[in-house]
């Protein structure tokens, strides 16, 4: 009914986590000599402070666990505030070279000095720069443990390539930028002893120092947490980053579940109440955080899909402000009874009327040719009326064009502007919203069912470390008084939880993205039809009008040439000279007014072909309106913020189940194999509930 080895739980003595907290946090807090401090629980005094008094910049403690009595060096990291930081910047350059820098032989040293002072020294830790200031210990001392945080490499001088250096255990931060910077020179082979990659902080710019040490220690105060959004709007809430909260230990044992099997264990019913208990604290407590981080995601979600008019309002305004902008400033106020191009056209119709009047005192002028010179010159008038009469038809039908034009373009600001929040499909209305909407829904209601689920085994487990007691009891009594054994006892069954499969946000995040592209395509393939059709018919009369113009213009112009014939008198070319002077002069009154028309039409006409030119640029130039109508750009962000911390814990609890369940396959007993298929069925749910939130986190 047991396996032949078992664990001591000790839970006084300083563990990993404990040298986590103590490496990324409260080494920066420059404890001096004889502080006090809480690190999980426990009690720990600060027995030596080495803070700013060292010049090559190094800076550690030693501090004792007073529950377990052990010591423990710790190194701070870079101090560049520190009365010798510009010496920790210098020794981090120097760690790129062969040499060992001054700093690292004098970590080496105040280790020894401490052995030398307290005993043996159980542990070494450190972050950053403290990391490698730690591992040079751990690499020349392998009777000390070294334990450390995103540490900064060490001289390849420094390391003997054939060592595992198996005391040394580094944990790595997801989001570690210098680490992520390490391995992507490939020099990781230069960060000694075990890697282990852990889950914690978030991937936001102002969180990079606390992706680094591991904690958050806004003006030097220890804050547990990196907020999201602002007090008081939908999904504002906290993402906690404490490191040491995600090195997942064994529930059993605490020893960290990396790098191969925890110790196995004698399954008896104290070990299953043990169980029952962690399972409170280390599995229900952080999944019930992973659903608050789901929860707040939803409300983010929520809050987009209530702002869906706004949303489209300023999509609308955005449209209309860049179409106003196209085509030389022809389409101004175009969505106004007085648009430029209507203003255009009362204008034109404006110079049409001083066309007619100036024509009129032409034809007056020509009818009213002096005596004298009558007998010598050619007479000829102008059909002012029919030229005017054509071209104001024209202007009419302009006119006609220009509110078809308005229409057209008021049409694509109220039917298909929505379009584009359907992301290039007509399924929803609100697509990406949508999407993310129906499956978080579905998320939510799959961690609920997760919590019961765990909940129930937690019961369980404990029904069933209770009657291996009474087991035990029944088993004596019936030796000692010959009683008989009861035939069952109450255990309760877990329900068999079968997770809601989600059919939604198949592509990830990634899906604004392609929403945004095929919005736009669809809204070119939509709309710049029906801009082209409305542009080209008034542009045919714009055309129309142009040569009408021209073809006035050269009639007009003709009326200027007065001939003269025969053998007049010279005070009868005098007269004629006047009179002939006379003509020019009104034709070129005439002519201003038409000539202006020409110049207008010819203007209009280049604003409509920029306008039909320009117009998929325009829609390109829409793209981050777009982008934002569909989810506004920083609660997108925030959304994923949420969900990969959420994703962070689940992979954890998997990281913890697939401990029990390899623990409880020890035991053959019916009851404990129950266990097992329960938690093999836990393990697989939150399996399925990392693979759909991590949806939410995948560009």
């Amino acid at each position: 009914m047991s396996t032949d080895t078992s664990y001591q739980i000790n839970s006084d003595v300083t563990t990993d986590q404990d040298l986590i907290e103590l490496a990324g946090l409260h080494v920066y807090m420059k404890l001096q000599k004889d502080d006090e401090i809480k690190v999980n629980g426990k009690p720990f005094i600060v027995r030596d402070s080495n803070i700013d008094k060292d010049k090559t910049g190094l800076d550690a403690i030693t501090v004792q666990n007073l529950s377990s009595g052990e010591y423990h060096v710790v190194y701070m990291g870079t101090n560049v505030n520190g009365v010798y930081g510009n010496a920790d910047l210098l020794t981090n350059v120097k760690l790129l070279t062969a040499p060992v820098p001054e700093q690292l032989e004098a970590s080496d040293q105040y280790f020894l000095d401490m052995e030398k002072k307290y005993g043996e020294i159980s542990s070494v830790a450190g972050n950053s720069l403290g990391g490698a200031l730690a591992n040079i210990v751990g690499v020349r001392h392998s009777h000390v443990r070294s334990v450390t945080l995103n540490p900064a490499l060490l001289p390849a001088s420094a390391l003997n390539p054939e060592a595992d250096y198996a005391n040394i255990t580094n944990y790595i931060s997801q989001y570690d930028v210098l680490n992520i910077g390490i391995r992507s020179g490939q020099l990781a082979g230069r960060v000694p002893g075990n890697q282990y990659d852990i889950y914690n902080g978030v991937p936001a710019f102002g969180a990079i120092g606390p992706n680094h040490t591991g904690y958050h220690r806004p003006d030097g105060a220890d804050q547990s947490y990196y907020v999201i959004g602002k007090e008081g709007e939908p999904g504002h809430g906290k993402i906690y980053l404490d490191a040491h909260e995600h090195i997942v230990t064994s529930i059993w044992t605490g020893q960290p579940l990396y790098g191969g099997n925890s110790v196995p264990i004698k399954i008896n019913r104290d070990m299953l109440l043990h169980l029952g208990s962690g399972l409170e604290t280390k599995v229900l407590d952080r999944l019930k955080l992973a659903q608050q981080y789901v929860g707040h995601s939803l409300e983010i979600i929520n809050d987009e899909s209530a702002k869906y008019d706004l949303r489209l309002t300023v999509l609308r305004s955005a449209f209309l402000v860049l179409f106003k902008d196209t085509g030389n400033g022809i389409m101004q106020r175009i969505d106004q009874r007085n648009s430029r191009l209507k203003e255009t056209v009362d204008f034109l119709h404006g110079l049409l009327d001083k066309v007619e009047e100036k024509g009129k005192a032409l034809n007056v002028l020509l009818r009213s040719t002096p005596i004298e010179i009558m007998e010598f010159i050619t007479r000829r008038e102008i059909s002012v009326e029919s030229i005017c009469e054509v071209l104001r038809s024209e202007l009419n039908k302009m006119e006609r064009r220009a509110e078809e034009l308005a229409d057209t373009v008021e049409s694509i600001i109220t039917d298909k502007i929505p379009q584009l929040l359907h992301g290039g499909q007509e399924k929803m209305h609100d697509f990406v919203v949508g999407e993310l909407q129906s499956h978080f829904q579905i998320v939510q209601r799959n961690k609920q069912q997760a919590v019961t689920q765990i909940s129930e085994y937690q019961s369980q487990v404990v029904d069933v470390g209770e009657s291996f007691h009474k087991l035990d009891r029944e088993l004596a009594n019936q030796a000692f008084f010959k009683e008989s054994l009861s035939k069952s006892f109450e255990i309760t069954k877990t329900t068999k939880i079968d997770m809601e499969d989600s059919p939604h946000l198949l592509l990830g995040l990634k899906i604004k993205e392609v929403a945004v592209d095929a919005a736009i395509f669809a809204f070119k393939e939509l709309t710049q039809p029906l801009i082209n059709i409305v542009i080209d018919g008034v542009d045919m009369i714009l055309k129309i009008l142009e040569d009408l113009g021209s073809g006035a213009s050269i009639t007009i112009k003709a009326a200027s040439h007065v001939g003269i014939y025969g053998n007049p008198v010279g005070s009868v070319v005098s007269i004629f000279t006047d009179y002939d002077q006379k003509i020019i002069n009104a034709v070129n009154d005439m002519m201003a007014p038409l000539d202006e028309m020409i110049d207008t039409i010819h203007g209009v006409r280049d604003g409509l072909r920029r306008v039909k030119q320009n117009y998929p640029t325009l829609v390109d130039n829409l793209r981050p309106y777009i982008d934002s109508a569909l989810f506004a750009k920083d609660r997108f962000y925030d959304v994923y913020l949420y969900n990969s911390a959420a994703n962070a814990i689940l992979k954890e609890m998997q990281i913890v189940f697939h401990d029990i369940v390899r623990q409880l396959s020890t035991n053959r007993g019916k009851a404990i194999v129950a266990l097992r298929d329960t938690s093999k069925s836990v393990f697989n749910n939150m399996a399925t509930l990392e693979t759909q939130v991590e949806r939410g986190t995948a560009w």
